[in-house]
């Protein structure tokens, strides 16, 4: 799958989450592109899994208090 598709993709996800009011983490635009989170162009290495927990947890605890 190329990045072309992925972004095509998670911009159809932010439109439709923004229609229907949702909470979105865009993790494709908040990952820093560096190859230590990346095993490949899809799954994360140990530090990346690390990163992607740090930017939900960002995102979520303060919708959760809401």
């Amino acid at each position: 799958m190329g990045w072309g598709i992925l972004k095509f993709y998670n911009g159809i996800t932010r439109k439709v989450g923004n229609e229907e009011d949702m909470l979105i983490i865009d993790l494709a635009r908040e990952m820093p592109g560096s190859s230590r989170y990346y095993f490949d162009h899809i799954h994360y290495s140990n530090e990346g899994i690390e990163k992607v927990a740090d930017i939900i947890y960002s995102h979520l605890y303060p919708f959760m208090l809401d």
